[in-house]
């Protein structure tokens, strides 16, 4: 477990050189804003967040990570042990912050932040052109104390390499037989989590 938050870690460090500029978004605290309460249940008694939106991982469940470092939550969700996409939540006193990262557990570069880069990275870290969080109540700061609530993360759009068979008007006519589609991503779900210590 240990190993898993370390490479999260690691992973969004050494994606901070590719990723944009990052903004903060106001937290809401008490009461419901209109969620639906039959998926809330599923996590009301683990620490594990669910998917409500998002095109591939709509309705999944996956783990996920608090702790405390210095007087800011650090939560992190989604898996990039061995690629993939991860959450990112920087929650401090009245705002927060969320990244998304994508990485491919390989050499092979794929993703650009803007079309005009001349460079691909094997990751990047997108910065947030919409961000909403609600919390259930607002944190103490404290180690072993237990968040939840829901956020909402719309990204910088981004660019990523596919094989030439995948066709579309998003998609630009790349070398070595491969395309660059623009994309982004837009996710909405529930967390809940227990505050950890921080492991740097």
């Amino acid at each position: 477990m240990k190993n898993v938050i370390l490479a999260i870690i690691l992973i969004s460090q050494l994606l901070s050189c590719q990723s944009g500029r990052k903004s903060k978004g106001k937290l809401t605290s008490h009461g419901n804003e209109g969620n639906a309460n039959h998926s809330r249940k599923d996590i009301s008694k683990s620490f594990s967040c669910i998917y409500l939106k998002g095109t591939s991982i709509q309705g999944d469940t996956d783990e996920c990570t608090c702790f405390l470092r210095n007087d800011t939550i650090i939560l992190n969700t989604g898996g990039m042990l061995l690629g993939g996409t991860a959450f990112n939540l920087s929650i401090t006193k009245d705002t927060f912050i969320s990244t998304i990262d994508h990485f491919v557990d390989s050499d092979f570069k794929t993703y650009k932040l803007d079309k005009d880069d001349t460079a691909l990275h094997v990751g990047i870290s997108l910065p947030a052109v919409f961000q909403k969080m609600h919390l259930d109540s607002r944190p103490k700061f404290e180690l072993d104390e237990t968040i939840s609530g829901w956020v909402s993360i719309k990204s910088k759009s981004y660019y990523h390499l596919m094989e030439k068979e995948t066709t579309g008007k998003n998609h630009t006519q790349g070398s070595d037989g491969f395309y660059l589609k623009k994309d982004s991503d837009d996710v909405r779900f529930f967390f809940k989590c227990k505050v950890g210590m921080d492991l740097e």
